[in-house]
């Protein structure tokens, strides 16, 4: 058997094994007798996934060092965790754990360049017939909207202002060829084209109001689901206040957010906000009406 020293490393911190001393950055750190609901709380995953998480990340942040205390992968990986989820402010996280600033910055901005190594794997488009089928069906199954692959929106994401930046717009691009032979979702920001339906503006006739009532009802899993992001990944919220990072550093954010949204998804895991429960549907209510018109 050949041992792997970077999970060798997490599980000892993670399981509650003795740590070597460069591993003891802080005691806050070990989460040895922590119960699950407290890890859904401030890092949004249970033990097992933290763990697979520093299996995954490891080989992209364990960094050779002329340090006799080099920060180890499973510490680097939940203080960033733990500013995406609870939206605390990364010099504060840095202080409580006794990490400096600069150390943080570049903490956070190498873990978030490994989540977004991940991307390929946790955020696709349908390209295959099969998945294209089930989605087109679940979409069918709710106001049977027929030929519907998604929804598309927008959302605000809160962040100060920089001289030289004015605004910023989303294209969806690489999709027309596939968009030939089925549909999006939009609202009335959007352009009606010939890949994307947006509701009536004045709807007159029975089957126009009938039209207009099954696409809301349809593209309502778009508004659900960036409530569900903003609920699980509290620095998005602007409710948490505001991301003071360069729009670069946001857009990494946000994808980073976006992957392991996706991966808690696909484990099925129930996360909690920062109330311990999901956002209600007021709060929801809420993201939904502060999205930004795309232009």
């Amino acid at each position: 058997l050949v041992s792997n020293p970077i999970k060798d490393s997490c599980d000892k911190c993670l399981l509650g094994k003795q740590c070597a001393p460069q591993d003891r950055v802080q005691d806050r750190a070990d989460l040895v007798g922590e119960s699950t609901e407290w890890l859904l709380s401030r890092y949004r995953f249970p033990k097992n996934v933290l763990l697979d998480l520093c299996r995954d990340l490891g080989p992209m942040l364990d960094r050779e060092t002329n340090r006799t205390k080099a920060i180890p992968v499973h510490i680097q990986l939940l203080f960033t965790l733990e500013f995406l989820a609870t939206g605390t402010f990364q010099r504060e996280v840095g202080d409580i754990c006794g990490i400096s600033q600069p150390s943080m910055s570049r903490i956070m901005s190498a873990v978030l360049d490994a989540i977004i190594s991940l991307a390929l794997t946790y955020i696709q488009f349908p390209y295959r017939n099969p998945l294209q089928a089930e989605i087109k069906w679940g979409f069918h199954a709710i106001a049977r909207f027929p030929n519907i692959i998604g929804a598309i929106d927008c959302t605000h994401i809160a962040i100060i202002k920089f001289v030289g930046y004015n605004m910023f717009k989303m294209l969806l691009q690489g999709y027309a060829q596939l968009l030939k032979t089925i549909s999006l979702l939009g609202d009335q920001c959007y352009p009606l084209k010939p890949w994307l339906m947006i509701p009536l503006t004045t709807p007159r006739t029975e089957q126009e109001q009938v039209y207009n009532h099954a696409h809301a009802r349809s593209r309502g899993t778009v508004e659900r689901a960036i409530g569900l992001l903003k609920g699980r990944w509290l620095c998005l919220s602007s409710t948490e206040g505001t991301l003071q990072y360069r729009p670069e550093k946001v857009c990494k954010i946000v994808m980073a957010c976006s992957v392991l949204h996706n991966l808690a998804r696909q484990r099925i895991i129930q996360t909690l906000g920062k109330s311990g429960h999901w956002p209600n549907s007021e709060t929801l209510q809420r993201f939904i009406r502060a999205r930004a018109p795309m232009v």
